[in-house]
């Protein structure tokens, strides 16, 4: 796993097969939403990776960064379609509130204290 971040307000972090830094396997990444504390993040993994823990792992030290960086939450949008990714943030221990319009769930999730 690899890791970028060079200020406070933008990180992210890209899975490889074999430390091989030209064969991604996945990345996560968030974007400091100003004056907010909260953070927009999205995921992104190669489809014969999904379903096997890539993107659950990539989450979960996503947030651990986050939250050293003095960020409160993540929100996100996800098509309805995107089962697995809805699964993820929804499973993720995180407060979670949820607004659903044109199928798109518009997800605000807060770090617990």
């Amino acid at each position: 796993m690899l890791a970028d971040f060079d200020d406070r307000e933008n990180g992210a972090l890209v899975a490889t097969a074999n430390q091989d830094i030209e064969e991604l396997l996945a990345v996560a990444r968030y974007d400091t939403e100003p004056g907010t504390g909260l953070a927009e993040v999205a995921l992104v993994v190669q489809d014969q990776w999904q379903g096997r823990g890539v993107g659950s792992a990539l989450f979960a030290r996503l947030i651990e960064l986050a939250r050293a960086q003095g960020l409160r939450g993540f929100t996100a949008q996800v098509l309805s379609s995107n089962g697995r990714m809805l699964r993820l943030f929804r499973g993720s221990g995180l407060a979670l509130t949820e607004h659903f319009e044109s199928g798109v769930h518009d997800l605000t999730m807060r770090f617990k204290d």
